[in-house]
């Protein structure tokens, strides 16, 4: 039997996904999995072509999936960015907490758009210091994911998704790798749950997930929880790199998956899975 059987984070054509909802969720049952989670990326007060549309809808499309697919368990989920305000979760029944921008103004600037964008907020934000960025980022990741009605922390090393290939941030560099073991220590001392999310594997960014292995090796350390996602925006991506994934925690010393059970849309927990 597979150690994985949950994605809880996929994105569907109600935001920057290419396929709806019911084929996501039917690739996932199809690939093996027993329960799915489709997130809508919280809505942003700027202009953007990612953040999710429809709210309501998209609750109320789940819950007509959650009574079709049965007993194939359907979970809505939401992956809230640190930049959104004034949000109603009720809906939902977990948040992902994340961060993809960093600096003021109007329109502050992505940490993960393109290699040019980032390069853009080093230089304009940050006077050109990278490991300034990079402080910023995993501060703002701990306030952010902090807050209590985040369950699940998104792609924690999300600044790292083009080092293979157009490499700014040195993961090496003392700043950086002291400011990214401070944020695994708060979000243990949290509570938090951690994904290991091979969607920059899926997109061809990265040829392995995030996060790294030795931040994975200091939340096993501190007996913290995670979570295996795919971060898929198309079906044929729904599972990619589990397999590698799951190895890459066994190498770190995890020994278990924390998956939501329980009934969608009423009572759910986060229970554990051996590896």
């Amino acid at each position: 039997m597979k150690a994985w059987t949950q994605n809880l984070h996929m994105h569907s054509t109600f935001d920057d996904g290419k396929d709806s909802c019911r084929k996501m969720l039917l690739a996932c049952r199809k690939a093996g999995l027993r329960s799915a989670g489709v997130c809508l990326h919280s809505p942003l007060p700027f202009p953007n072509d990612w953040s999710g549309r429809g709210t309501q809808t998209f609750s109320l499309e789940m819950g007509v999936l959650r009574r079709e697919l049965a007993p194939f368990h359907v979970y809505t989920g939401i992956e809230v960015d640190s930049r959104s305000r004034g949000l109603d979760l009720k809906a939902f029944d977990y948040v992902i907490g994340a961060v993809h921008y960093l600096g003021g103004g109007e329109v502050p600037l992505s940490v993960d758009e393109s290699p040019e964008i980032s390069r853009r907020l080093v230089n304009e934000c940050f006077g050109g210091s990278a490991d300034r960025a990079a402080q910023a980022y995993y501060e703002e990741v701990v306030r952010h994911c902090s807050r209590p009605e985040v369950d699940i922390v998104a792609h924690l090393d999300l600044i790292s998704k083009f080092e293979e290939t157009d490499p700014l941030y040195d993961p090496d560099s003392p700043k950086i790798h002291s400011a990214a073991m401070e944020a695994v220590r708060a979000l243990v001392r949290e509570d938090k749950i951690f994904e290991i999310n091979t969607g920059a594997m899926s997109r061809g960014y990265r040829t392995s997930p995030y996060p790294r292995i030795d931040l994975l090796e200091e939340i096993a350390r501190l007996g913290g929880r995670v979570t295996i996602s795919s971060d898929a925006h198309s079906a044929d991506a729904v599972t990619f790199g589990f397999d590698q994934a799951l190895e890459v925690a066994r190498q770190a010393g995890l020994r278990e998956l924390w998956q939501l059970s329980g009934q969608p849309g009423k009572q759910v927990v986060f229970d554990p899975v051996p590896v």
